[in-house]
C-alpha cells in the first residue's frame, strides 16, 4: 500500500490521466471517429489536448515552427493540372507500401487517402538529412512513405524542328541522387502520418534544445517519462476545396521535459500495479485452463453406459 505522502501525487496523476483522455473540440481530430487509425499506429498526443504543460513534468524548453505544403487526395492528382505530373510518382510510391496514415494516423481508405507535396527547400536541414539517410538504402526506400522528386520541363519540337512552344512537365525521382540539382527544383512527396517519425527534426535547428531535439533516441512516441523529447503537429489547416486550393500550413511543436520526483514515483507505482494485475490475470487464465483440462480428463475416465 502506498505511503500517505505518496497519495496526493497518485491522486494528481489520476486526475491527469482522466483529463488527458477527454478531447476538446478545438484540437481533437474527429476524423478518427469515422475512419479509425492505421494498423500499428503508436503515436499519441503527449500533452493535454488544450496544449497546456504536462503535469508532473518540468519543461526545459520548447520550439515550434509552421510549414507550407499542398495536400491532395490520391483521386485528385490526375484532375489537378498543378499536381498531374506527380501522379505517377505518387502511385509508384503507394504500390506495395503500407500507408502510414493521415494526420493523427487517420485511416482513410483507397483514393481518399491524403498525400503531401512539400517544397524540398522548405524542409529544414536536419529533417532533409534524416530523409536522405533513409533513402540511401533499399530497405529505407521500401519502408518509408516518401520520395524526393525533381520537377523538369521540356520544350517539344514542332514541325520543322523549330519548337512549338509547348512545355511538357514531368518529374524525375531524385531520391538516390539528392545532390545533383538545386533544392528549389525538388519536391518531397509523403503522407502526413510519415512525419511523426521525425517531428523534432523539423524544429530542432536554432532552438535552445537543438542537441536534444536532433537526437531521436530521446524522442518518445507515447507518454513521456524520465527526461525525454515529445513532439506533435499542434495544428494543420485543411485545403480550401471550394476555392480550388490545396495549400495548407502545418505547425510542429517539440518539448524537452523532465519528470519530477513525485511524478516518477507515481508512474512507477502505477506501472507496477499494472504489471501485477497482468500477472494476476495470466495466473487466473492458467488456472481456468488447467481446471478445464482436468474436467475433460475426468469426463473421459468416467464410466459410460454402453448403448
Amino acid at each position: 500500500m502506498p505511503s500517505q505522502t505518496l497519495l496526493p501525487s497518485l491522486l494528481l496523476l489520476l486526475l491527469l490521466l482522466l483529463s488527458s483522455t477527454t478531447p476538446t473540440a478545438a484540437s481533437f481530430n474527429w476524423d478518427i471517429t469515422a475512419h479509425g487509425v492505421v494498423s500499428g499506429w503508436r503515436w499519441e498526443k503527449p500533452w493535454p489536448h488544450d496544449d497546456s504543460p504536462l503535469m508532473q513534468f518540468d519543461e526545459l524548453c520548447r520550439a515550434s515552427a509552421t510549414f507550407p505544403a499542398r495536400q491532395y487526395k490520391l483521386s485528385d492528382l490526375d484532375a489537378d493540372p498543378a499536381a498531374r505530373a506527380y501522379a505517377p510518382a505518387v502511385r509508384d510510391l503507394a504500390t506495395g507500401r503500407v500507408y502510414p496514415g493521415s494526420w493523427d494516423g487517420v485511416n482513410v481508405k483507397g483514393p481518399r487517402r491524403d498525400v503531401l507535396l512539400v517544397d524540398w527547400a522548405r524542409v529544414p536541414r536536419l529533417a532533409r538529412g534524416w530523409i536522405r539517410a533513409q533513402l540511401e538504402t533499399e530497405d529505407g526506400r521500401s519502408r518509408h512513405f516518401f520520395r524526393v522528386v525533381e520537377k523538369q520541363a521540356e520544350k517539344m519540337s514542332g514541325v520543322g524542328g523549330g519548337g512549338s512552344g509547348v512545355v511538357v512537365e514531368g518529374v524525375v525521382d531524385s531520391s538516390q541522387s539528392l545532390e545533383g540539382s538545386r533544392d528549389e527544383h525538388k519536391v518531397l512527396i509523403t503522407a502526413p502520418g510519415e512525419l511523426y517519425q521525425f517531428l523534432p527534426l523539423w524544429v530542432a535547428e536554432g532552438s535552445k534544445c537543438e542537441d536534444a531535439f536532433k537526437d531521436l533516441t530521446g524522442y518518445v512516441a507515447t507518454r513521456a517519462k524520465d527526461t525525454c523529447v515529445v513532439a506533435w503537429p499542434t495544428d494543420h489547416s485543411r485545403p480550401l476545396l471550394e476555392q480550388g486550393s490545396k495549400d495548407i500550413n502545418f505547425t510542429i511543436e517539440a518539448r524537452l521535459v523532465k519528470e519530477t520526483d513525485d511524478g516518477r514515483a507515481a508512474r512507477i507505482f502505477w506501472e507496477r500495479h499494472h504489471q501485477n494485475m497482468q500477472r494476476l490475470h495470466r495466473k487466473i487464465d492458467r488456472e481456468e485452463r488447467a481446471a478445464s483440462r482436468k474436467g475433460v480428463e475426468r469426463d473421459r475416465a468416467a464410466p459410460h453406459d454402453e448403448l
